[in-house]
């Protein structure tokens, strides 16, 4: 009986506040959920998006795209410092947007979809074929080919970091202009997390069906 009259009065909760705030707070129950369902979206891209960013462990780009270990540790210091004045020329563009749809979401929506196109075109460059141009010479022992790769992720990943957080915090911080309420803001967050959290179970999920189903392979080929 506790359960259902839990269940009944969650109902009347909602139906109450879908479109009226509670008093005190300052988002209705509908606003909640557009934010929270909307992150589902949102983490599928930021999934997309952690999966191709540089980083000491990238299986993406050492296992698929055949970067050595000690060259992506490079390229992943030289990502990090770019990302310092990176990180200031963006919080200085949205400290000075003035758009009628607010200082967040007109970036959670331009900067989606550079993003998810940059993970796209760092996953399907030829870059073999595009090795090829530049010979058979060698520098530094090692291969034109392997030099044009390095120096064509390096690039698309400095573009990633620009767009990519540019979008993360974009959704991220959006909550800090929804509501003054603190304790709203936390349970909105608490809400949203268990919401968006989908997204990378989804993924999670399906990645090895795709692997073994479609592709006959495992998890680090190219394709999946």
């Amino acid at each position: 009986m506790n359960l259902t009259q839990t269940v009944k009065d969650g109902v009347d909760k909602v139906k109450t506040y879908w479109k009226t705030p509670p008093k005190g707070r300052y988002m209705n129950f509908r606003e909640i959920a557009a934010y929270s369902g909307g992150g589902i979206g949102a983490y599928m891209i930021i999934t997309l998006g952690t999966a191709c960013l540089l980083s000491a462990t990238n299986t993406l780009l050492s296992s698929a795209l055949g970067v050595a270990p000690m060259d992506m540790y490079i390229m992943y210091v030289i990502a990090v410092l770019a990302n310092i004045p990176l990180t200031a020329i963006r919080a200085n563009i949205i400290d000075n947007t003035r758009n009628k749809a607010g200082k967040y979401r007109p970036y959670i929506v331009s900067m989606a979809i550079p993003t998810a196109v940059i993970c796209i075109v760092m996953v399907w460059f030829p870059y073999d074929s595009f090795g090829a141009i530049f010979g058979a010479g060698e520098i530094f022992g090692k291969t034109y080919a392997y030099i044009s790769k390095c120096a064509i992720i390096m690039i698309l990943n400095l573009l990633l970091h620009f767009f990519y957080y540019f979008f993360y915090d974009g959704y991220e911080n959006l909550i800090h202009v929804l509501s003054p309420n603190t304790q709203e803001r936390a349970d909105v967050a608490s809400v949203k997390s268990i919401v968006y959290s989908f997204a990378p179970t989804i993924v999670n999920l399906i990645t090895p069906i795709i692997a073994e189903k479609v592709f006959d392979t495992n998890a680090t080929d190219i394709r999946v």
